[in-house]
Formats: C-alpha cells, sequence, structure tokens
C-alpha cells in the first residue's frame, strides 16, 4: 500500500505488488481447494494417496490445506486420481 494525497485527502491506494500478490495467493487458494477436493472424491485416504505419489502423510495434509502441489508431485497425482493437469491448476475442463 502507498499513500496518495489527493485534494488534501489522504488515501491508501493498493500498489502493483499487492495485487500481484493478492492474485497469486487466491489461485494457490483455489488450487489447494481442488487438490483436497479431488482427493475426497478418489477412493483414496489422505495417507494412502501420499504413499501413493511418494510424499509424506504430513506434507500431503499441507498441499490439501494451504501450500499447492509442487510440480514433482503434481503429474503423479493426477495419474492416480485421474484428474487433468489443467483442471487441477485452473478448474477448466480438459480440452477435448
Amino acid at each position: 500500500m502507498f499513500i496518495k494525497l489527493i485534494c488534501g485527502k489522504i488515501s491508501l491506494m493498493p500498489n502493483t505488488r499487492d495485487k500481484e500478490m493478492e492474485a497469486r495467493s487466491k489461485f494457490n487458494e483455489r488450487i489447494v481447494t481442488r487438490t483436497r477436493q479431488i482427493r475426497e472424491d478418489s477412493p483414496y485416504s489422505r495417507e494412502e494417496l501420499a504413499d501413493l505419489i511418494g510424499c509424506s502423510y504430513s506434507a500431503m495434509q499441507r498441499y490439501e490445506d494451504r501450500t499447492p502441489l509442487p510440480h514433482y508431485f503434481l503429474v503423479k497425482f493426477c495419474e492416480v486420481t485421474g484428474m487433468d493437469v489443467r483442471y487441477v491448476l485452473t478448474g477448466r475442463p480438459p480440452e477435448s
């Protein structure tokens, strides 16, 4: 945020960096939400899916709660769950 003085009034103006960080945060939240939903809709428990993609249970919990899947787990996650990478990242269905 930066402060801008307009006609004697002070207003707080978001700067470009704040907007970029907010957009990135929303993007990450959506991926985390889709990751959790995909796992819940799958036949696997969190522990089973973690074993299948090669990460720890606590890491899988983190990927479902606050941190997007890293690229080195994303492809395996999609293979195991039968989901398309495009859907996980964007929420859009795969192109036919």
